[in-house]
């Protein structure tokens, strides 16, 4: 008896509703620019582990979508902040690793999006905060057959004092690969130097 009462009181709200209410479908896009903007609000109030928490939904959300890179490039922003507070504390271990974590972030981002020249260099901040700057050079050297490395080798060679060959590195790749949106960003990098 009991069920029938709550059946029909069940009946007779659903029929009240009108026909014309539409239910709006969740915009995955919006939401996450939404998390992604509040982590960005975290990083300016150096809440680093709520920004993280707000990139890792963010990226969750929509995580096939071009903007993602830049949630996974501002997750590794954060960890990079991670690792440094750690290692201004003299925690090394902890330092290292949230700097492998943002490696990881900025792989992801680029993997996404590889014609973010801040991309690239966020990632090599994340090798010398790793203390790998040496072997990750050796690592992209090999690498030939992207010819994206390059970039990140340079990179590698400017954080190892060694601007001219920096240059001449980014040099080629932006004469090899004239009509790339991330040459632009390359010459104007290169003509600031």
């Amino acid at each position: 008896m009991f069920y029938k009462k709550i059946i029909l009181i069940l009946s007779i709200f659903l029929l009240t509703i009108p026909v014309s209410a539409k239910i709006n479908p969740i915009n995955a896009e919006k939401n996450a620019q939404s998390r992604n903007n509040s982590g960005v609000e975290y990083m300016q109030e150096k809440d680093y582990l709520a920004a993280i928490k707000e990139f890792k939904i963010a990226i969750a959300i929509n995580p096939n979508h071009q903007t993602s890179a830049i949630y996974h490039n501002n997750l590794g922003r954060a960890y990079i902040e991670m690792a440094k507070v750690y290692k201004e504390y003299k925690m090394p271990k902890q330092s290292i690793e949230f700097a492998h974590f943002a490696e990881i972030s900025f792989e992801n981002a680029i993997n996404q999006d590889c014609m973010q020249l801040n991309f690239y260099k966020n990632l090599v901040e994340s090798f010398e905060l790793q203390n790998i700057l040496a072997s990750k050079r050796k690592e992209y050297l090999k690498k030939t057959e992207n010819p994206f490395n390059s970039i990140i080798v340079a990179f590698i060679e400017e954080k190892m004092g060694n601007k001219t060959t920096m240059q001449i590195i980014l040099d080629d790749f932006i004469a090899q690969y004239p009509d790339l949106i991330i040459t632009i960003s390359l010459k104007n990098f290169l003509s600031q130097q």
